[in-house]
């Protein structure tokens, strides 16, 4: 069985910045996976443990900042067998009905 995970890459929310104008200044945060997808990758280890043969793959878009060596160690190890990253500027800033469409096409 092959376990498809779709993961968000986020900027990490302790680094975020409030402007004056009360927006949201993520420039400068590092790119984390969210933490709902890091559930959804321990459940998905979980089930391919209880079944054998079963691999877990996860898969992702964004723009090109999501290509971190860092963040594909910290997938990997915990527990998928496979990572598929589709890292270009022109994924960057989809809103949520792209990029569902985006990783519907990596799956």
């Amino acid at each position: 069985m092959i376990i498809a995970v779709p993961i968000k890459i986020v900027a990490d929310d302790q680094d975020l910045v409030v402007n004056p104008d009360l927006t949201i200044d993520g420039s400068k945060a590092p790119r984390v996976v969210s933490s709902y997808d890091l559930n959804a990758i321990e459940a998905a280890a979980q089930l391919a443990a209880a079944n054998e043969g079963s691999n877990v793959v996860a898969v992702t878009v964004g723009g090109a900042d999501i290509d971190d060596s860092k963040l594909k160690k910290n997938v990997l190890a915990r527990g998928v067998d496979e990572l598929y990253m589709t890292a270009d500027d022109a994924c960057k800033g989809l809103d949520a009905r792209g990029t569902a469409a985006a990783l519907a096409e990596l799956v």
